[in-house]
């Protein structure tokens, strides 16, 4: 018998996309499995279907808690996981038939100990003709999966190869991959932080892999929704962004040196993303500053007083604009400078020309990148 995979599910107010996302699972070629819903604390149906799929399939389980979010629901899922190997699929997508058997042979073949697939975005359209065929019984998406001529090919490499091939590219998911459990004994999603979980997840990974494979096909269906965290407003959790890429950088220069620059490179980028969310605010504020506010008082201790510091950078709740507008500059200018002439060749052409003006006036950035971003 091969060896157990447990598939980790972090369950909240999913109704809508879980029966697809647990059929999907089920209808694996691969069928040595577990698969651990945990349920965070929703608020809706959720729970219900949960046990309504335990009930149906015995490798379901169902674990409870209370609202703690996606990371603590993860570190759940491997505190009670069984099996061998793990994977982690997210609720609101979905697995093509074929996935973790290929990945389980691409595993033992190459020697590894972690194999990351590909993923193609899917929109509402693709996921609700997917829903129903697997509510049919008949998924139709095996088709997709054995036409791609290069699906299974796959490259070995050691894990400073992975670290800058492909993790400081932006693969920065825990999900479409397979993991062996020994890389795993050690490491927990932190629940710190509510952006880039998932890279330091693989990031505190690197010490305990031997081999990593990659491979080429793409099926772990990733649902695209437009009302995820990717798609709204500014708020103060988005400096996780620029937080977690300063400590992933900490890390990886004690690992592997030579992967600094692509670090900080994902650093620079990472603070002028943040920064556009940021200029797309209201120039005064109305409709988020309260809660900004209210978010930045609780960050900074509960200040209630507007004062300057040494940096000339406002603060108190009062200005809370420009305290992550400073935030984000001093991280790009730290980065810019550690990546030095050479290593700015590496950014996005884009970011060569809108670095350096973000770097001599953010104000004047910010305004101009909200103009920008209006008439578009």
């Amino acid at each position: 018998m091969n060896g157990l995979i447990s598939v980790i599910v972090p369950v909240y107010n999913a109704e809508k996309y879980l029966s697809c996302c647990v059929a999907s699972i089920l209808a694996q070629s691969y069928s040595n499995l577990e698969v651990l819903l945990v349920d965070d604390g929703s608020t809706d149906e959720s729970a219900a279907l949960c046990e309504e799929w335990c009930a149906k399939d015995g490798r379901v389980r169902l674990l409870r808690q209370k609202n703690a979010g996606v990371s603590s629901a993860r570190n759940r899922g491997l505190e009670k996981a069984s099996g061998e190997y793990i994977a982690f699929v997210d609720a609101d997508d979905w697995i093509l038939p074929g996935m973790l058997e290929g990945q389980m042979d691409c595993l033992k073949r190459e020697g590894s100990n972690m194999v990351l697939g590909g993923f193609r975005e899917v929109g509402r359209a693709e996921r609700d003709r997917q829903q129903g065929s697997l509510c049919r019984g008949t998924p139709q998406t095996e088709v997709i999966s054995r036409g791609e001529a290069d699906a299974f090919e796959a490259e070995t490499m050691d894990p400073e190869g992975y670290a800058g091939g492909y993790l400081l590219a932006g693969n920065t998911r825990c999900w479409s991959i397979l993991f062996s459990r020994e890389v795993l004994n050690q490491v927990r999603f932190r629940t710190d932080l509510t952006i880039g979980e998932d890279l330091m997840f693989l990031v505190d990974c690197l010490p305990f892999m031997r081999r990593v494979t990659v491979m080429k096909s793409r099926e772990y269906c990733y649902y695209i929704n437009e009302e995820g965290a990717m798609y709204s407003p500014f708020r103060a959790s988005y400096m996780d962004q620029i937080r977690c890429w300063k400590l992933a950088e900490e890390k990886i220069a004690g690992l592997y040196p030579s992967c600094v620059p692509q670090a900080a490179a994902c650093l620079f980028q990472a603070a002028l993303l943040v920064a556009g969310k940021l200029a797309l605010l209201p120039k005064d504020g109305e409709g988020t500053r309260g809660t900004e506010e209210a978010a930045w008082g609780r960050e900074s201790g509960g200040k209630g007083k507007t004062e300057s510091g040494t940096d000339g950078a406002p603060r108190g709740r009062g200005a809370f604009r420009e305290r992550y507008l400073w935030a984000c500059h001093e991280a790009a200018g730290v980065a810019w400078k550690r990546l030095g002439r050479r290593g700015r060749r590496m950014l996005p052409a884009g970011y060569r020309i809108k670095g350096p003006v973000f770097l001599y006036a953010p104000r004047a950035y910010l305004g101009l990148y909200h103009v920008w971003k209006g008439r578009k």
